[in-house]
């Protein structure tokens, strides 16, 4: 990936990795199969990898800043615990037997 950026001039960041490793798999079977010269091979292999190039990210914005409460109540603390209305406990009893 580096010298194939360098020789294209750009970043190496720019060229995509999983393209590439799918670039390399293919070449490298591809070498195998043929014997071919190296010189020849590898120019290939660069041109390939290449074509797998990253295009640039547009301006993004992503401010800094701290989300608003939604509500005008506090939040819950852990002392709040306990400390809210009792409620009674529901009692059933059987009237009549049917």
């Amino acid at each position: 990936m580096f010298q194939a950026a360098e020789t294209a001039g750009i970043s190496p960041l720019r060229i995509g990795f999983t393209g590439t490793l799918n670039v390399m798999g293919q070449f490298l079977i591809f070498k195998i199969l043929n014997n071919l010269n190296y010189p020849l091979f590898f120019q290939g292999l660069i041109r390939d990898i290449l074509d797998e190039k990253i295009p640039k990210r547009q301006g993004r914005n992503n401010p800094r800043v701290v989300k608003k409460p939604r509500s005008k109540f506090l939040s819950k603390k852990p002392f709040h615990k306990g400390t809210g209305t009792q409620r009674q406990e529901l009692h059933f009893s059987i009237l009549s037997n049917a």
